[in-house]
């Protein structure tokens, strides 16, 4: 996955911001490759979980659109703990997902989910993010 310069800074600078709550919000590209903007969710925001409101993703989608974008995953943040999935993040992002998340530590993890399956098996894959 590709992402634009000065957005993974953005990223951790809005997980500092939160914490100790999660923040979250949507990834938008041209392609499902590529990251060239973010759209942090306006909340509220939680300290264990995040929970994204269906009017307010739907109004981003045609946002994007209008704007020849797409929505391409999802973020959030661990402000105490890994980079790692939760259980609660597998059952929670749609089939198919691509997911990002900024660790205590500011480390980012990017993980692709699988269309069906058990929680404990939808990981498909890690990937690398490349700064374009």
């Amino acid at each position: 996955m590709k992402i634009e310069t000065g957005l993974l800074q953005r990223l951790r600078d809005e997980a500092r911001q939160a914490a100790p709550l999660e923040c979250c919000g949507l990834l938008l590209g041209r392609h499902k490759d590529e990251i060239c903007s973010l759209e942090p969710y306006p909340g509220p925001l939680y300290e264990h979980r995040f929970d994204i409101s269906d009017e307010w993703l739907l109004k981003q989608h045609y946002e994007a659109r209008a704007s020849e974008l797409k929505v391409v995953g999802y973020y959030h943040s661990h402000p105490t703990g890994s980079g790692e999935p939760s259980v609660r993040d597998l059952r929670g992002h749609p089939a198919g997902a691509t997911c990002l998340i900024i660790d205590r530590g500011g480390q980012i993890r990017l993980f692709t989910l699988a269309r069906e399956g058990p929680a404990s098996e939808r990981i498909v894959s890690y990937s690398d993010v490349r700064v374009l």
